[in-house]
């Protein structure tokens, strides 16, 4: 039997917080019953599949110019994690992310998702960041406090002169690579489950997710359903399996482009 985790209410009906086992806040949606964090470790599982297993903590880390491109933007987690190490490490971050519907900023408020970077220092990892993530997301709030979610298009912040969210409402479906003139580092796919949102688990949108990534770049995921690996591997990607995070999922699906693709 799964273990009890508090659950606390929001001020939206729509969504309830998931307090995880690391300490770190999730919600889940009560309408399409989904989690968008695993209940093992919300912070475990957003530094694991997405900055560790996409390399993206190694070019951060380096401070190497680096662009991720998301498919979720959810809590905003990854976000939060990956640019709060930018800043840590002075590193150039251009994080563009797709979200179709943007959670109420009363809902963001309550997650104090900052918390989540501490959640992680016990975990040994972001031990420089937690400074830089509470001024990341008080500049976040106020922003989306500004933001009509109902108005699709692209929103774009400057959290500092060389890191920058580009906030993209609406349907991801309609990406077009060609409208890209550069490459991107990572892409982060963390859309909700297949079950639930089958139309961005699709070859059409795994080949354009294939087509942003610069050679040598990873696609990161929770999801190693097999049918989705097949359409990985027929998009290109050279599928492997990663070691999820700790206490959570044994593994999760790290998709490559091979460098001496063209």
């Amino acid at each position: 039997m799964p273990p009890e985790r508090p659950l606390l209410e929001t001020p939206d009906p729509r969504y309830q917080i998931l307090v995880t086992d690391d300490g770190s806040r999730s919600l889940q949606d009560l309408i399409l019953n989904e989690s968008y964090h695993s209940g093992s470790g919300a912070a475990a599982e957003s530094y694991v599949v997405y900055l560790r297993n996409s390399s993206v903590i190694d070019l951060l880390t380096a401070g190497q110019d680096t662009r991720v491109f998301e498919y979720g933007f959810g809590t905003g987690m990854n976000f939060l994690m990956t640019a709060a190490l930018a800043q840590a490490r002075n590193a150039p971050l251009y994080f563009e992310t797709w979200e179709y519907r943007l959670l109420p900023v009363e809902v963001f408020q309550a997650l104090h998702l900052p918390e989540a970077i501490r959640a992680a220092q016990k975990l040994g990892w972001l031990t420089e960041c937690s400074e830089h993530a509470e001024t990341i997301w008080n500049n976040f709030l106020n922003f989306r406090t500004l933001l009509d979610s109902n108005q699709h298009g692209s929103n774009t912040l400057n959290f500092a002169p060389n890191i920058t969210l580009n906030l993209m409402l609406g349907d991801a479906k309609s990406v077009q690579p060609q409208g890209y003139t550069k490459l991107f580092d990572a892409v982060y796919f963390d859309a909700f489950s297949p079950q639930t949102n089958p139309d961005l688990w699709t070859i059409d949108v795994l080949s354009t997710a294939y087509s942003l990534l610069r050679p040598g770049g990873k696609l990161t995921t929770y999801c190693v359903n097999s049918y989705v690996r097949k359409l990985m591997t027929e998009c290109g990607f050279k599928v492997s399996k990663g070691p999820g995070p700790p206490k959570g999922k044994r593994e999760v699906m790290i998709a490559s482009k091979e460098s001496d693709t063209i």
